[in-house]
């Protein structure tokens, strides 16, 4: 069972209805959210981390892995939480994305998405699913071993105690306790998504507005998170190849 969103007549603001008045519970697809256009068009506005739904139906006659902690030490953490995205929009545009990290906010999420700048993960990472007026996402690298070393280094929640409105950043989900590496921005204000376990590790301070106007958008969600996971930018390169992307990422 998952609680879904319910139809565009019951949301009061926004540009895709995404402030839910009420909740409904419907026996669905496990890992998908569902949100309505008023037209009605039924759009699909999950930001799981839908590679983790893909694993899990290879390995069901396999046994569970346990949800794990990675631990970064002083020396592989930076102690600033100032994060700077170097992002190409295009071949010919480019833009500076600055973020400042709250660990008083979430505390084992920071961690880990300081230790994963450290190892170089998002370098060259694609922006691969966007979806205008509600979220960016990212987080999958370009590197296969990359991705195959955290694929099942699941992140112990953090409380909620920030809510998902325009401009933070917050770690995709495929349920309780599956944080990795996939993180999206909210392009809105998204307080619906507080409910749902997904809690907030920074604030985007420089560039918002710029990646809003100029990360590119014409692919939607066809990127294979699968593929992304085993073939890496081999696979976006030639298939998608005016996908925006992250140049360096850089902690100060």
């Amino acid at each position: 069972m998952l609680t879904i969103l319910p139809a565009a007549s019951a949301y009061n603001t926004g540009k895709f209805g995404l402030r839910p008045c009420t909740t409904t519970t419907l026996p669905i697809e496990p890992c998908v959210a569902w949100a309505r256009k008023p037209q009605q068009h039924v759009i699909r506005l999950s930001i799981i981390d839908d590679h983790q739904s893909f694993n899990r139906r290879m390995a069901m006659q396999t046994a569970a892995v346990g949800v794990v902690t990675l631990r970064c030490s002083n020396a592989m953490a930076a102690d600033g939480n100032t994060v700077t995205l170097d992002i190409a929009l295009s071949d010919t545009e480019s833009t500076t994305l600055m973020i400042e990290l709250k660990p008083q906010w979430a505390p084992l999420g920071v961690e880990r998405f300081k230790n994963l700048i450290q190892e170089g993960f998002y370098d060259e990472a694609r922006f691969f699913r966007v979806v205008p007026g509600f979220i960016v996402q990212f987080g999958l690298a370009g590197d296969p071993q990359l991705n195959a070393k955290y694929r099942s280094a699941n992140l112990k929640d953090d409380p909620v105690s920030e809510s998902n409105t325009r401009g933070k950043l917050v770690f995709a989900t495929a349920g309780k306790n599956t944080r990795t590496s996939q993180m999206f921005i909210n392009f809105g204000n998204n307080a619906f998504l507080d409910r749902q376990g997904f809690s907030p590790i920074g604030d985007v301070t420089v560039g918002l507005e710029a990646l809003e106007k100029g990360v590119y958008a014409g692919y939607g969600e066809r990127p294979e998170q699968g593929r992304i996971q085993f073939q890496g930018n081999a696979y976006l390169k030639e298939s998608f190849p005016k996908l925006s992307y992250i140049k360096k990422a850089s902690l100060s």
